[in-house]
Formats: C-alpha cells, sequence, structure tokens
C-alpha cells in the first residue's frame, strides 16, 4: 500500500484511471479464480471489477461501458444469490 501512495505522489495518477486498474486487477483474479474453480470468490471479485467499470464509465461518459459492466454486475449479483440462498 505504502509503495502505491508513493507512485500515486510521483506520477499524479488520477483517481478514476486508478479505480480503472483496479477493476482491471479484480476482473483478472476473478476469471483466475473462474479457471480453477474457487467459487464464490471468483463471482465477488468479478463483481467488484464490474462495479468499478460501471463508476469509470459513468465517469468516461462512456455508456457502452457502464451499461455492460452494468448487467454483468446484475448477472454475478443473481449467481451470488442462487450461491448463498
Amino acid at each position: 500500500m505504502k509503495i502505491m501512495l508513493v507512485y500515486l505522489k510521483k506520477h499524479s495518477i488520477d483517481k478514476i484511471e486508478l479505480l480503472s486498474w483496479i477493476s482491471v486487477v479484480l476482473i483478472l483474479w476473478g476469471g483466475y479464480c473462474t479457471s480453477v474453480d474457487i467459487i464464490p470468490l471468483n463471482k465477488w471479485l468479478l463483481l467488484f471489477g464490474s462495479f468499478g467499470w460501471t463508476i469509470v464509465g459513468l465517469a468516461w461518459k462512456k455508456s457502452s461501458i457502464w451499461a455492460f459492466n452494468l448487467i454483468t454486475a446484475v448477472f454475478y449479483i443473481n449467481g451470488l444469490y442462487n450461491d448463498y440462498f
């Protein structure tokens, strides 16, 4: 965490850009967890990554990004609901 803060101070990364990269990492880890059947962690990671990209899409005013990720987030919520109930 400290390394990330030092990097941010030196390079002045926009918060939305940072959120986009964190969301990318979450989605990649979610995909990995899916490939090795780590359930329901995969759905949680994919859900948070999709929510992050929804926010990024809204900030960038790109309807294709936020709409796609909002819809996939609903799919992940449905999957989590089926896992727990």
